[in-house]
Formats: C-alpha cells, sequence, structure tokens
C-alpha cells in the first residue's frame, strides 16, 4: 500500500485507554494544517449528528406500531375502567347521572391522574351509558 494513503505517516498519533471506556487521542500535525484538521473534525461531527439524527427517526418508525398499540391498550384499559366504575357507582348510589360523572371521575383520578371530565364524559357517551341513565333527556 501507498505511503500517500497511510494516515499514520502523514499525522502520526498515539491511542491510549483513559476512564469510564473512552480512549485519549494524541495526534502530531503541523501548525499549518491545524485549522484544516479542526474544519475537518468539526465537518465529521456535523456528518454524524445527521447520522444520529436520521437513526433516531428510523428507530422511531420501527417502534411506530409498538406505542401505537401500547396506547390503544391504555385507553381501553381506562374507558373499561371508567364504566365499570361508573356501574358500580350508580348501583352503590342510585343517583342521577350528571353527579355520578364527577364521582366516577374522582374514583378514576386516584388511578389515572390525567383524567378529566370530558375524557370521562365522552366515554360514558360512547358505552351507551348516560343514555341509559337519562342523562340526555329533557327535564
Amino acid at each position: 500500500m501507498s505511503t500517500l494513503y497511510d494516515i499514520q505517516h502523514h499525522f502520526p498519533f498515539d491511542v491510549q485507554p483513559s476512564h469510564a471506556g473512552k480512549v485519549t487521542l494524541t495526534v502530531e500535525i503541523e501548525a499549518i494544517h491545524v485549522r484544516c484538521f479542526l474544519q475537518m473534525l468539526n465537518s465529521l461531527s456535523s456528518f454524524f449528528n445527521i447520522i444520529n439524527s436520521k437513526a433516531k427517526v428510523a428507530l422511531a418508525y420501527t417502534r411506530q406500531e409498538e406505542i401505537n398499540a401500547a396506547g390503544e391498550k391504555y385507553y381501553a384499559e381506562f374507558a373499561s375502567a371508567v364504566v365499570d366504575t361508573f356501574k358500580q357507582l350508580r348501583r352503590e348510589t342510585g343517583e342521577h347521572a350528571r353527579p355520578l360523572i364527577s364521582a366516577t371521575l374522582r374514583e378514576i383520578k386516584q388511578i389515572y391522574p390525567n383524567a378529566c371530565y370530558d375524557n370521562v364524559k365522552q366515554i360514558l357517551t360512547k358505552s351507551g351509558e348516560l343514555k341509559k341513565n337519562g342523562f340526555y333527556q329533557k327535564k
């Protein structure tokens, strides 16, 4: 192999172990080449940052189905807990639907702290529980 492409011939370097799995790299270059060398390192850094960003995006795409499935499972468990809690409170108290929604929210917030009134009401509407309890009847 020609010495033209031998990096150690042009830039002698030494690699020594350092702490925490890192290495210390010592490069011997002429003073007039320092600026070019630093620009090259900066370009390489930008290149590896782009590669790293693209790798993160690719990883996110591969995990998208898994994340969506976990989100759907969480929502299904949340909706089931809302409906079950509403039915249980209705059996225990016999109240009208409106106060039961608030009571259901209070109970659900103990398990799902991000729950809100609108989400609970929407789930109960979709399940048909509010219609069964006369929530939409005019008084």
